[in-house]
C-alpha cells in the first residue's frame, strides 16, 4: 500500500481534491494498488514526462491518451481514464484536456509532466502504455488523428450514428482495441 507522503510529493493536492476515490484514499492514508480508472491529466502528465524530450502538441497528447486508454480497455476491460471522450472533427476528445492544453494551440506543451506510473496497477497495465508510446512515439498530430479515424473505429461509428460531438463509449472502444491487441498478438506469433 501506498502512504499519503508519496502522493503529496508527487501530485498537485489541489487537482486531487476533485476526484472521490483519491480523496478518500488521501483521508484513510491508503491507495489500493491500483486506482485505474484516473483523471486524464494523471495520464497525459505521465505522457509528458515520458517525452520530456519530445515536442508534444496538445492533438498528440489528446490521441496519445485516448490510444492508451484504448490499448488499456481492449486488453484488461478496465477503463484507464474516468473522463469521457467526445468524437470532434480530428478524431476522439477528451475535453477536459482540450480545454486545459488549448492555450499552446498548435505549438508543443511546455509543461513537463510527472511520473504517475506507480497508480497504473500492475506492470502489464505500465507495458501497454510503454507500448502505445513506442508504438507512435514519432506520429504527428495528424498521423494519429488519421489512426483514430480509421473505418470502423470507435470515433467512426460514433460520428454515423450520433454525429460529432457524441460520447464515444467505452464498450466501442474496449471491442475495438481488443481485436486490435488481438491481430498485433497474432501477428507477432506468425512472424516468429
Amino acid at each position: 500500500m501506498l502512504q499519503t507522503g508519496i502522493i503529496e510529493k508527487n501530485v498537485d493536492t489541489k487537482r486531487i481534491k476533485k476526484y472521490k476515490g483519491l480523496q478518500q484514499a488521501r483521508r484513510t492514508g491508503r491507495f489500493p494498488q491500483t486506482m485505474l480508472p484516473l483523471p486524464s491529466f494523471f495520464i497525459a502528465d505521465h505522457i509528458l514526462w515520458m517525452r520530456k524530450r519530445i515536442d508534444t502538441t496538445p492533438m498528440q497528447i489528446q490521441k496519445l491518451v485516448y490510444l492508451c486508454h484504448g490499448w488499456i480497455l481492449g486488453g484488461t476491460g478496465q477503463p484507464l481514464i474516468l473522463d469521457k471522450i467526445e468524437a470532434w472533427d480530428y478524431g476522439p476528445v477528451i475535453p477536459v484536456l482540450y480545454h486545459r492544453f488549448k492555450e499552446y494551440r498548435g505549438d508543443p506543451i511546455t509543461e513537463s509532466g510527472e511520473d504517475f506510473s506507480e497508480y497504473f496497477g500492475d506492470d502489464f497495465n505500465k507495458s501497454l502504455i510503454e507500448d502505445v508510446l513506442k508504438r507512435y512515439r514519432d506520429l504527428n498530430g495528424i498521423k494519429l488523428s488519421s489512426i483514430t479515424h480509421e473505418s470502423d473505429s470507435p470515433w467512426d461509428r460514433t460520428i454515423k450514428k450520433h454525429g460529432r460531438g457524441a460520447t464515444i463509449e467505452n464498450d466501442l472502444i474496449e471491442q475495438y482495441y481488443t481485436r486490435v491487441l488481438y491481430d498485433l498478438y497474432a501477428k507477432a506469433n506468425n512472424d516468429e
